[in-house]
């Protein structure tokens, strides 16, 4: 139901978008956060040091994650996080937890994920904090708590206020929920049958003809030096 890859000229049907968002977003916050791990570990990887075998470890996780093979990220992942306790060094378990909610997220087990984004942030990086923050939102939104989604993805964007994702998903979660409230004092039989998902589809189809327009306009003021050189 929530947006998952960012590509502005993409079209979605509302069918396919309610089943292909919600995984887009996760990929998406998942790999900025692992471009940030890998920049941290570009240095130093070579040799057998439990830091280094630790770094190895949640690199092979990224690049199975990458593959979507789910079962092999968790492992490694793992794996980083059974040698990253043998260090002293904290800034490493962070990026791990956040690295294992994003796999069980993609594999649908997101009270495995919820788990891992609990405790172990406050000292991390901001942006890294604002990803923790986004995809507690995105449980929160599988979950139908629509309240707590927006004012989960309402703190992301605090700490990252250019994430367009976050923005959009703030939104959404936030129409949800006012929908949801009048939904409980209305009888059964005055909502339609999914009022929810009807909702979720004309957000989503207003941000996509937005879009187009954004696009079009984009194409246009393009175009305008050429014709006029004729």
């Amino acid at each position: 139901m929530l947006k998952k890859c960012r590509r502005p000229a993409a079209v979605i049907s509302p069918i396919s978008s309610r089943s292909t968002l919600l995984s887009s977003l996760c990929r998406s916050s998942f790999l900025s956060v692992s471009f940030i791990f890998l920049l941290m570990t570009m240095v130093g990887l070579s040799g057998c040091s439990v830091e280094q075998q630790t770094k190895i470890a949640h690199v092979k996780g990224t690049l199975a994650w990458m593959r979507s093979d789910w079962n092999d990220a968790v492992l490694y992942f793992y794996e980083a996080e059974s040698l990253a306790a043998e260090l002293s060094d904290d800034t490493i378990k962070p990026y791990t937890d956040f690295a294992l909610a994003s796999s069980y997220l993609m594999q649908g087990e997101d009270e495995a994920a919820s788990g891992k984004l609990q405790n172990g942030f406050e000292t991390a990086p901001e942006i890294l904090r604002a990803h923790r923050f986004y995809q507690q939102g995105i449980i929160a939104f599988h979950s139908k708590d629509y309240a707590e989604a927006a004012a989960l993805f309402r703190k992301s964007l605090e700490l990252s206020g250019r994430d367009t994702a976050a923005k959009i998903n703030y939104e959404l979660s936030k129409k949800l929920s006012d929908t949801q409230r009048e939904m409980q004092h209305q009888a059964p039989q005055q909502t339609s049958e999914d009022p929810e998902a009807d909702l979720t589809d004309s957000i989503i189809l207003d941000i996509i003809r937005k879009r187009e327009q954004t696009e079009w306009k984009k194409t246009q003021r393009e175009s305008e030096p050429a014709i006029n050189d004729y």
